[in-house]
């Protein structure tokens, strides 16, 4: 549990002091440099993990560091500023926007470990911590989802409810008609089914609305 809420502060802090940067702020940022940078600073990040406690994340042996590849990379998906401004919340609308944030798998001999996790700053990706085992049950989560069909992933972040969903599209034009699955962290976890993101946002709304009567 350790693991988790220290990972939970390092991203997810960082993450509420941009949640209400307007979309036409957003920044994609560039794939194939988040995966080749993350690749480069992955042997660095793995000899940050001490002695002993490989097992901490996901790995057997230490071994295993030889062995460890990048896998494909996730952008974090925020809440935008009509998110938390409107009232009622429009359909036509995805509420969304493309962060500076990615979440990258770290795999060996295809199953995966745990996540490299970075951002863009001034254009340039940079890694900035490992996670924990804890974090990576999310990855098999969204191996498991994953479909024939190649699709674009993304994870789907709330900060302040510590909640996030796995969404696939088949393109940007059809972003509004996608749907999601909460990513669950822990083992027994109850997800949601398969929602459309139109619900998932009028539920986290309601679910933020609730939050904060109870502050």
């Amino acid at each position: 549990m350790h693991n988790i809420f220290s990972y939970l502060y390092i991203f997810f802090v960082p993450l509420l002091c941009i949640s209400t940067i307007a979309v036409n702020a957003q920044t994609k940022g560039n794939e194939l440099e988040v995966v080749n940078e993350s690749q480069r600073q992955l042997s660095l990040f793995l000899e940050k993990i001490p002695p002993g406690s490989e097992a901490e994340f996901g790995f057997e042996h230490r071994e295993d560091f030889a062995k460890a590849i990048i896998q494909d990379a996730y952008n974090v998906l925020l809440p935008n500023a009509d998110f938390y401004s409107d009232e009622f919340l429009d359909s036509a609308k995805t509420y969304t926007y493309n962060s500076k944030y990615w979440e990258i798998p770290i795999s060996v001999d295809g199953n995966n470990c745990c996540f490299l996790i970075g951002m863009f700053i001034n254009d340039e990706f940079k890694v900035f911590t490992i996670s924990g085992k804890s974090v990576t049950r999310s990855i098999t989560f969204l191996n498991a989802q994953k479909e024939e069909e190649k699709k674009k992933n993304y994870i789907l972040k709330f900060p302040e409810l510590q909640k996030e969903y796995l969404i696939s599209s088949g393109s940007e034009d059809n972003f509004r008609r996608c749907k999601g699955v909460e990513i669950c962290y822990d083992y027994n976890g109850k997800c949601t089914n398969e929602l459309a993101l139109s619900e998932i946002l009028k539920n986290e709304k309601k679910n933020l609305k609730k939050a904060k009567d109870h502050e």
